[in-house]
């Protein structure tokens, strides 16, 4: 690409930080000899202020690229929008179509980069706001036209904020048009919030925490006229995340107790718990035990969010004084929710320290948490410091400690984690404990997994255990996995490996995974493809249908249950595609509970969207237990919006278990809204005296 010729501009940084411009080159970007000699060189002269350099302007991207690594961000983005001061609008629009073509080949996030972009557009906008935009809206890149609306808008506001909202709400796509809004929102926050906020007042499409950032900026010099301006936004489109309580934490920065006295009085009930856990925040940091005082005063219904909000700022400045003062609570639910509270902002730095507040704590929830938490931190520690902290606890404590280092070391010391695993006696481990210590150490060594699962006593542990570790070794090479199965003796563990390892390699790939299993006989196989084939339904329903029906034709001796499961999870994947074909396929399998629970998964995602029609379908089949499995979701579907309909359904069960269980669903239900429709249709029902006596004992 030909290099773009910009202006040579000379900045000269100063001991005390000031920036030297030089003048722009004259003819078409030419410079005479003496300017260029005086451009180019450098000085360095060592002063009170230390040392002076000069700085060349760049003529190309790669120039200015190269200023924006010259010092730290905030300097070089300010030197970078010097060079480009008095650059033509035709130039900086060859270096914008430059960066627009290096996102296209380089995606992905690049903080340096964006921040050129900024300047350029920024620049451009100033110069030629047409232009500019121009340019963005034809770019074909939705990802491009966000970088670029954020400084494109930020610059038409600093120009003129009507025209900019009004540019912004001319924008087709909905993102766009809350991206540029945004972004006027942003310049509009340091230039004058309040009247950023009277401007953007009806924009529905601004961002909810834009909004919530301008009435903090506004509440900063007048906190009752942003608490005006909250009451009109609705609860609903207030943020949850930048909510109503940052403008009541501005306002009681400043006068806690006028917080306190506006949520005594106020209606808005959103707004007044945030200004009550605003003040009570405050006043914590002056007075926590003060604040704590208060709350007696405060709505009940509060009463545990209050003393949670003092109980963090207290422990994140006097952590002894917050540990006594929780501990004295008379309560036990609320001495619980300080606890809790104290947890979040424990420092779980010094083992030591946080060990003699855990030991401290009465046992509960949040103790329990307070251990996990310390058991990542034990990571970083010395083995004495690690040994001496778990000797300090036992049983399940210990266990809860144990347990998570052990997986936190696997990467640093494979073989300290699965000693210190060990430790960990077989009743108080669990199978997430298992789970969870072997999927770490499966990551870190498939093959070490796999021995350490082997030497297990509990034929669970080793089941779970060896399931993980293939999983993951198949996620990381599905051939190896295949190597490691078939090395394996041991029956029941090479079954749960099998269909692990099925259960990976047909989620990544499908058929490469069914020519594996292929390979397979007997129950293996059966286990092998039944995993695979909902996966393959994804791809070829019919050619996946058909081949899971041959299976139930001819079923192994001990794969009913995989069968069923894989018969469940295919009309389930195909329901939401063609649930008519699905509807067939259910139809003519064999009958037997593999088809009762296809035909049970395919009404309950039917039913999402079409329950008519799924109704019209249950209706056409014969009476039996397909039909009994078909009318049980398709009541819980209409339990709530049509109980008359489903006590119909109900009544037409045949099976008199799943009858009786079903009835008694609805008529609970139903009875909950309308005790005299219940008990009118039970007496109308065509059922015997004493099913009737039955359901209409369920009425009292």
């Amino acid at each position: 690409m030909q290099k773009l010729a910009l202006p040579v501009i000379a900045l000269l940084l100063g001991g005390a930080g000031g920036l030297l411009i030089g003048r722009s080159m004259q003819g078409g970007g030419q410079a005479t000899a003496a300017e260029s000699t005086a451009a180019t060189r450098s000085t360095g002269r060592e002063g009170k202020g230390g040392s002076e350099r000069l700085i060349q302007a760049g003529t190309t991207l790669e120039d200015l690229r190269a200023l924006m690594k010259s010092g730290p961000a905030r300097i070089t983005e300010a030197r970078v929008t010097l060079a480009l001061e008095n650059v033509p609008p035709e130039q900086l629009a060859s270096l914008a179509a430059e960066m627009r073509e290096h996102f296209r080949t380089h995606p992905g996030y690049d903080f340096a980069q964006m921040q050129l972009l900024n300047s350029i557009m920024s620049s451009w906008t100033s110069a030629d706001p047409e232009g500019a935009m121009s340019f963005v809206r034809n770019s074909p890149s939705k990802s491009f036209r966000g970088l670029a609306d954020d400084s494109l808008f930020r610059a038409l506001a600093e120009r003129n904020p009507e025209d900019a909202v009004a540019r912004a709400k001319e924008l087709s796509g909905m993102a766009e048009r809350s991206n540029a809004l945004g972004a006027v929102a942003q310049a509009l926050m340091r230039s004058d919030p309040a009247a950023g906020l009277k401007l953007l007042e009806g924009s529905k499409e601004l961002p909810g925490y834009m909004r919530m950032m301008l009435l903090e900026q506004v509440a900063t010099s007048s906190p009752e006229e942003a608490v005006a301006a909250l009451s009109k936004v609705s609860p609903a489109n207030r943020d949850s995340f930048w909510n109503s309580e940052g403008v009541f934490s501005v306002w009681a920065s400043k006068d806690p107790e006028a917080v306190l006295a506006w949520a005594q009085s106020a209606t808005d009930l959103d707004m007044k718990n945030c200004a009550f856990r605003a003040a009570c925040r405050r006043m914590a940091s002056d007075d926590p035990a003060g604040a704590l005082t208060k709350i007696d005063g405060m709505p009940a219904h509060l009463r545990g969010q209050l003393i949670a909000t003092v109980m963090e700022t207290w422990s994140d400045r006097d952590l002894p004084g917050a540990l006594a003062a929780a501990s004295a609570m008379g309560k036990p639910a609320e001495r619980e929710d300080a606890m809790a509270a104290i947890v979040q902002r424990m420092d779980y730095s010094d083992p030591g320290e946080t060990c003699k507040v855990v030991l401290a704590m009465p046992k509960g929830n949040a103790r329990s948490s307070a251990l996990e938490n310390l058991s990542w931190s034990l990571r970083w520690q010395a083995p004495s410091q690690v040994e001496a902290t778990l000797a300090k606890f036992e049983g399940v404590e210990r266990s809860i400690l144990a347990g998570n280092l052990a997986g936190a070391m696997v990467a640093d010391d494979p073989e300290g984690a699965i000693k210190l695993f060990n430790s960990i006696p077989p009743s108080l481990r669990g199978e997430d404990k298992v789970s969870t210590f072997m999927w770490s150490l499966a990551r870190d060594n498939p093959e070490r997994a796999l021995e350490f699962a082997n030497t297990l006593t509990s034929s669970s542990e080793r089941s779970q255990a060896v399931r993980t570790a293939i999983q993951q070794l198949a996620y990381l090479s599905p051939q190896s996995a295949v190597k490691q199965v078939e090395s394996m003796s041991d029956a029941n563990g090479r079954q749960q490996a099998v269909t692990a390892l099925a259960e990976t390699w047909g989620a990544t790939d499908a058929e490469a995974a069914l020519r594996w299993a292929a390979s397979l006989s007997g129950d293996e196989q059966i286990a092998a493809l039944a995993t695979i084939l909902p996966a393959r339904a994804k791809n070829d329903p019919l050619a996946a249908a058909a081949q899971l029906q041959d299976l139930l034709q001819n079923p192994g001796k001990n794969s009913g249950a995989a069968l069923q499961s894989a018969t469940a999870s295919l009309a389930t994947e195909w329901a939401g595609r063609d649930p008519k074909q699905a509807a067939a396929w259910v139809a003519g399998l064999p009958s037997g509970t593999a088809a009762e629970q296809g035909a049970t998964s395919l009404v309950m995602n039917w039913c999402n969207y079409d329950p008519a029609a799924a109704a019209d379908w249950i209706t056409s089949l014969p009476d039996g237990g397909v039909k009994d499995a078909a009318i049980q979701p398709l009541v819980q579907n209409v339990m709530q919006s049509d109980p008359a309909t489903a006590f119909s359904w109900g009544l037409s069960v045949q099976d008199p278990a799943k009858r009786t269980e079903i009835m008694q669903q609805t008529i609970r239900n139903w009875n909950a809204n309308d005790a005299e429709a219940v008990r009118l249709a039970i007496q109308n029902a065509d059922l015997d005296a004493d099913e009737k006596a039955g359901y209409e004992k369920l009425l009292h």
